[in-house]
């Protein structure tokens, strides 16, 4: 990834999930340190998302597993 802070690379991130309708989204080197709800939803691109984060040192690492929550009835 190398930085999720660009909001650019936040759409790109976000067009991919959208079109490949993924379920499970694993990103490396995202260079952030926290992820809350706001965040969550702007890459997933919808409510029902969970996630984990394993943060940045510095300027560098970061991961983040970002993944949709099922909903059955």
């Amino acid at each position: 990834m190398r930085g999720l802070i660009c909001p650019n690379k936040r759409g790109d991130v976000k067009w991919v999930l959208r079109n490949f309708r993924c379920d499970i989204a694993i990103l490396q080197e995202t260079k952030i340190e926290e992820v809350n709800l706001s965040t969550a939803i702007s890459l997933w691109g919808h409510r029902s998302v969970d996630w984990v984060v394993l943060p940045s040192v510095g300027r560098s690492r970061g991961v983040v597993i970002i993944w949709m929550i099922k909903l059955w009835s």
